[in-house]
């Protein structure tokens, strides 16, 4: 699923591990005018590309995109982790009653 959702947004925004970066970073600045990304980088060619991609933003069209693939990822992962970590908190102190 994961795989599958990946390799729309690469189709979409390009392959490279840049591409794929500049997505991510973009996505979390996204409506958040006080964002802060941290993000690590190999060698000077990464720093220059991520700085240059800084003013190439996200439209609003690219967010939709975005939310629409990995909405079943989103939706998978919360599935399997409510059933890999049982009933949550507020169910539990309602089971012993």
């Amino acid at each position: 699923m994961v795989e599958m959702a990946v390799a729309r947004i690469r189709q979409k925004f390009g392959s490279a591990h840049s591409d794929l970066a500049r997505v991510a970073i973009q996505y979390a600045f996204h409506g958040a005018s006080r964002a802060v990304a941290l993000a690590g980088f190999r060698n000077a060619e990464q720093i220059t590309k991520a700085l240059a991609d800084n003013g190439d933003p996200l439209t609003d069209q690219d967010i939709r995109f975005l939310l629409q693939v990995m909405s079943p990822v989103r939706e998978n992962v919360t599935t399997e982790s409510s059933l890999l970590n049982g009933p949550t908190q507020k169910n539990r102190s309602t089971d012993h009653q």
